[in-house]
């Protein structure tokens, strides 16, 4: 009597290909999933808040326009610095989560008073607030 094995191939392969790619979905959701800020962090209060929810760094250049063009407009400065036509957005990455809100690190160049341009980071929170954080160890 000769036996077939030809229709239980089929199927256990698709459930192995099916068990690699959950797992490999898994591999890459934990490498990507934002961490929690650690060490002894003195929140300080919004500087800004846009309103704009942030889920891509996108979002956060946005955060960092509106709050420039809201202080030229009402003559204020911006980041307690005068000159706020001089700020340029250089980019944002995930910095973590603090408090349970991921923050978001956003790099831009701001001028000094003797005239030389150096780079500053704060950070920018999903709901769209511009903070700045004092770290500690």
């Amino acid at each position: 009597m000769k036996t077939t094995h030809r229709g239980f191939i089929v199927p256990l392969l698709l459930i192995i290909a099916a068990i690699l790619l959950a797992g490999g979905g898994a591999y890459v959701y934990m490498q990507n999933k934002p961490t929690n800020l650690e060490g002894t962090f003195i929140a300080i209060d919004p500087i800004y808040s846009s309103g704009i929810g942030v889920t891509s760094e996108q979002d956060v250049e946005k955060v960092f326009n509106t709050y420039i063009n809201w202080a030229r407009q009402n003559n204020q400065t911006a980041f307690g610095l005068p000159n706020a036509t001089d700020f340029k957005y250089k980019g944002a990455q995930e910095d973590g989560i603090y408090r349970g809100v991921l923050y978001w690190k956003m790099k831009f160049s701001q001028p000094a008073e003797s005239g030389n341009i150096f780079d500053t980071y704060v950070d920018v929170s999903e709901k769209g607030e511009i903070v700045g954080f004092l770290r500690g160890v």
